[in-house]
């Protein structure tokens, strides 16, 4: 009986490392379930991020640090970039967006466009910011998963950061509660 209990013991041990160990969406950092308000839209954000609400877009954030924007509005006519300039003109001024790379590409069966690129930011004082995006449709709601690295010096790793906890959100897109398979 001790050696079946050891054993299953053991088991548990692997299983738990061979399936949670590693930096999962769904037990780590995104674990938080956000549903847009009177949508079946839901998608995974960060759980230690601050969080506040602006118009149609909540926005979770490291305050001087990065931003990270879900916007879904029946009504969007607006472009990316008039929607970036509402959800960051706290922190900055927005002049333009230059897009350095961008694809379209199906994730969860919803075609997603994906843009990376920099922000010009400041009135007087000039400077640049990392951005990256997604923009898709879901019964017919334009929606938006827009992140921002907010910081001065830009950090790569901050930079890496962002991209990764965007691109992650994306694959978290869907229309049940329910996790993604």
């Amino acid at each position: 009986m001790k050696k079946i209990i050891c054993l299953s013991i053991i088991i548990i041990i692997v299983s738990v490392c061979l399936c949670g160990c590693s930096n999962n969406i769904e037990e780590g950092e995104l674990s938080k379930i956000y549903k847009i308000p009177q949508k079946l839209i839901y998608i995974n954000v960060p759980k230690s991020y601050e969080e506040t609400q602006n118009g149609y877009s909540k926005i979770y954030f490291i305050k001087s640090k990065l931003y990270i924007a879900v916007t879904a509005e029946m009504s969007m006519e607006a472009t990316v970039f008039s929607k970036l300039k509402d959800n960051v003109k706290e922190f900055t001024y927005i002049n333009d967006l230059k897009i350095e790379q961008e694809k379209t590409e199906m994730i969860n069966e919803i075609e997603m466009y994906r843009y990376e690129g920099t922000l010009i930011c400041g009135r007087t004082v000039k400077f640049n910011t990392y951005v990256v995006g997604y923009t898709f449709i879901i019964d017919k709601i334009p929606c938006n998963i827009t992140g921002v690295v907010t910081e001065a010096n830009q950090q790569e790793e901050t930079i890496k950061e962002i991209r990764r906890i965007v691109d992650e959100m994306a694959t978290t897109v869907r229309k049940t509660k329910n996790k993604i398979d």
